[in-house]
């Protein structure tokens, strides 16, 4: 233990070991004086980074922090650092039982192994890794599942390139994507980071305290009154906000920064939706806004497993496009080199989910030999009733050959899906990537054309209670697509499909 009377944190930690002589760094992860601070090769690849992305020498600022550039980081810099570090180790987190969305690299004490006691939690993780913070690499292996990881800067871009391999079944499936995030260095991007930290906080804080008496009119103050998302206006977003958190319990916060500047940050938050959140700064204010879209546009690049139809088992790219009815009147896609002219987008109809109703396009590539690189760019472009033509770019996003399955499904009729009843079903859980989401979706069609229903339903577990309706607005269900959706961390995507009918 080390005494921190009379010092300010945040604190910069150096530890040199013998035989082989290693220099470990760390760092505080909060503003606490007496906080816990583990040295580890992980928190030396944490801290090490930032003095990277600053291009500073780290031993050299260790002996003289006093310079601006070579002051330790704030507790919200390094915060999106581990977030990213954390990102990349997260599936062997889970294998060796570390599941605590709690967790902390820097600041979760945890028991070192002995002669007596093995290694468990986090120190089996760093008995099964082999970190060089030099050039930014780890490597993970437990006999079975092998990941290779780099960490790269570029400007003030921190990225991390993954790919695991593993044995499944006799055979190998692995996963791969890019992680990133912009490190705030300057003092405006620091206090625009804290900000809206703030900002996420007090949103919290105020999802917390009305619990199920939450409403829209307690989020319109944190809300940019001019903003669009994906079609939706200020008001609608904050019914959206309170249909998700209502009677919850949340704790938001910036996880990476996509893209930055001192009025605009792009986000993905810890607590949240999967996507992207938007800020802009408005006056002297930081507001959730919007990602001034007039649909919901999608991109996903898929493992889909067909399991009655294995012919139509494998990679695919699709889109999805998703307008308020009347506002679209037709799409196209091009890039990739999948679709090299634009290609039309078909329309799907008008599409019923529980809370309201949208027209629908959505097109698939068909399997592919192989998944496009991560954020390789595709253009969707509208055509709008109202204001002409818009175009939009997609980034493709990561990767995964692995398949899951249905385990307790085997009737193809509509009465094997057992309609207004509720049944149980489970499935496999991927190996190669951790696991962010879990979402089973229910697709309902009838005899009218263009006649359909989805139900979204998110799952904690590998099983799920559904309840399959036989009915569609009024008219009987005639086709159930029943899809399990995992997604990865990095947004990795696999899905088992079965069909009644």
């Amino acid at each position: 233990m080390i005494p921190t009377t009379g010092l300010t944190p945040p604190y910069l930690l150096r530890v040199i070991t013998s035989a082989p002589t290693t220099t470990l760094y760390s760092v505080s992860a909060d503003l606490n004086a007496t906080t816990t601070i583990n040295i580890t090769p992980l928190t030396d690849l944490i801290i090490r980074s930032w003095y990277k992305v600053k291009t500073v020498d780290i031993d050299a600022a260790f002996a003289n922090p006093v310079p601006a550039a070579n002051k330790p980081p704030s507790p919200d810099a390094v915060s999106l650092i581990h977030n990213l570090i954390k990102n990349m180790i997260q599936l062997w987190l889970d294998k060796n039982g570390v599941t605590s969305s709690d967790f902390n690299l820097i600041s979760t004490p945890f028991t070192a192994a002995s002669v007596s006691v093995p290694a468990t939690g986090i120190d089996k993780v760093l008995e099964q890794a082999w970190i060089n913070a030099g050039p930014g690499s780890i490597v993970l292996s437990d006999g079975t599942t092998t990941q290779n990881s780099t960490l790269s800067t570029y400007l003030s871009n921190l990225t991390a390139s993954t790919t695991t391999v593993s044995v499944v079944t006799g055979s190998n499936v692995d996963s791969g994507n890019n992680d990133m995030t912009v490190v705030p260095t300057s003092p405006e991007e620091k206090s625009a980071l804290e900000s809206i930290n703030a900002l996420l906080s007090d949103l919290s804080n105020t999802i917390n305290a009305r619990g199920a008496a939450l409403v829209e009119s307690d989020l319109l103050t944190i809300l940019d009154p001019g903003l669009l998302e994906s079609g939706l206006n200020q008001a609608q977003v904050a019914a959206r906000l309170v249909a998700d958190h209502k009677g919850t319990t949340a704790s938001l916060a910036v996880m990476t920064i996509l893209q930055f500047d001192t009025t605009n940050v792009q986000a993905r938050i810890r607590g949240g939706r999967n996507g992207p959140w938007y800020f802009k700064k408005i006056g002297s204010r930081w507001l959730i806004s919007g990602n001034d879209r007039i649909a919901l546009v999608t991109l996903t690049t898929q493992y889909s497993n067909n399991q009655q139809d294995p012919s139509k088992s494998g990679l695919k790219v699709s889109t999805r496009i998703e307008a308020l009815p009347g506002v679209v009147s037709g799409v196209t896609i091009t890039g990739g080199g999948i679709w090299n002219i634009p290609t039309t987008v078909p329309y799907s109809g008008l599409v019923s989910y529980p809370s309201h109703t949208i027209d629908m396009f959505q097109t698939g590539s068909g399997i592919l030999p192989q998944a496009p690189p991560k954020d390789t760019p595709f253009t969707v472009t509208i055509s709008t009733v109202a204001s002409g033509t818009i175009r939009y770019e997609l980034l493709s996003n990561a990767y995964t050959t692995e398949p899951i399955i249905f385990t307790n499904i085997t009737g193809t009729t509509l009465a094997a899906a057992n309609l207004d009843i509720p049944t149980t079903v489970t499935w496999t859980e991927p190996l190669t990537f951790p696991i962010l989401s879990r979402t089973i979706r229910i697709n309902i069609q009838t005899a009218v054309p263009q006649d359909i229903c989805i139900i979204s339903i998110s799952a904690t577990t590998s099983s799920s209670t559904i309840t399959i309706p036989s009915t569609c607005n009024g008219n009987p269900t005639t086709l159930v697509g029943l899809g399990m959706y995992i997604r990865g961390v990095n947004m990795e995507s696999t899905a088992a499909i079965w069909r009644f009918q």
